[in-house]
């Protein structure tokens, strides 16, 4: 047999066998057209939308998916660190010693001057843990107390990385309550008009953050009362008309006070006085009774003693953070 007519054979012999494989695989494909496609379940002539169709490739040919970056999450739980470890290892914060006077229990880790301007003994005890970013894993909310009469003073915020806690925000305020509201840091903080003692605000400041990046960030603000202050604002109010400042003591008057009584007309009703004594008492919120005792100069020069009883009403001012006294109802006594 020639070599030419030996190809030929085989040619053909390859064609034919190639036919019978794609006759094969069609058969076993359930033929070309719309049926083809039809998933398990679906009605016929009709595509299945919901039943996706899965290709299996021969193990050499599977390849090789690039894995989705994701954040590893933290092996350990920040419940579970020694903060104590923690803190005195981290480099942003520089110890020392904690100053003479304060109690004991207070511990011996003082920070004189931490980021933010955070300072004082960090309380241990009273970390609080919830997810303030929003990432699933939960972050540390470590207060700081001053050891004295100013309380609570400021946070400082941990989060949960791979390698273990990294401080991510710090917070300073000032007399603080702290707490967690779904997945959001409380503060409420004292808030002073100016003229109150230092044991003694006018208001509260209550402000909601969440933790964005590094940053403590507010979403809301509260301003209020605290109570028992209306009667530290009219025992003031007294005092400076006592002090004869009258300047300072209209200006604790409300804008509808002042409106119907203007400052000169107002002022020259204390033309003669001398002396403004005052007893105060809290009868409820937003009132105060009062009993005056007032010493004024008669036309002859001579003082006399007047007495006056009865009751301010007064009204908040959340932009000035105090009372003012919007309404009196006094009256002269015998």
């Amino acid at each position: 047999m020639h070599r030419g007519s030996w190809n030929g054979v085989q040619r053909r012999a390859v064609q034919t066998l190639v036919i019978i494989l794609a006759a094969a695989v069609l058969g076993a494909c359930g033929g070309s057209g719309p049926s083809a496609t039809m998933g398990p379940g679906a009605a016929s002539g009709t595509p299945a939308e919901a039943s996706p169709v899965i290709l299996s490739l021969p193990p050499t040919a599977t390849p090789t998916l690039a894995a989705t970056p994701t954040a590893t999450p933290p092996t350990t739980s920040l419940r579970d660190v020694d903060w104590r470890a923690v803190l005195t290892g981290d480099p942003a914060l520089e110890f020392g010693a904690a100053p003479s006077g304060f109690p004991a229990e207070l511990g011996d880790l003082y920070l004189p001057d931490g980021p933010g301007g955070v300072y004082g003994f960090p309380a241990l005890d009273e970390i609080l843990y919830g997810d303030l970013d929003g990432d699933g894993q939960e972050d540390a909310v470590i207060p700081f107390h001053s050891g004295g009469t100013a309380g609570a003073i400021g946070v400082l915020v941990y989060r949960a990385t791979p390698d273990g806690p990294r401080l991510a925000a710090a917070q300073p305020s000032y007399k603080m309550d702290i707490r967690l509201d779904g997945g959001e840091l409380v503060l409420r903080t004292a808030a002073y008009a100016g003229w109150e003692p230092n044991c003694c605000p006018s208001a509260w400041v209550e402000t909601r953050y969440r933790l964005e990046g590094d940053a403590l960030v507010p979403t809301a603000e509260q301003v209020g009362p605290v109570q028992g202050s209306e009667l530290l604002t009219v025992e003031h109010f007294y005092g400076l008309l006592d002090a004869g400042d009258y300047e300072a003591a209209y200006a604790f008057l409300s804008p509808n006070f002042q409106a119907a009584n203007p400052y000169d007309a107002w002022v020259s009703g204390y033309a003669n006085t001398e002396r403004v004594i005052a007893y105060v008492a809290q009868s409820e919120p937003g009132r105060v009774t009062v009993n005056l005792e007032v010493h004024e100069r008669d036309p002859a020069g001579d003082t006399r003693v007047r007495y006056f009883s009865g009751t301010w009403y007064l009204i908040f001012d959340s932009e000035r953070r105090q009372w003012l006294l919007d309404r009196a109802e006094i009256r002269e006594v015998a």
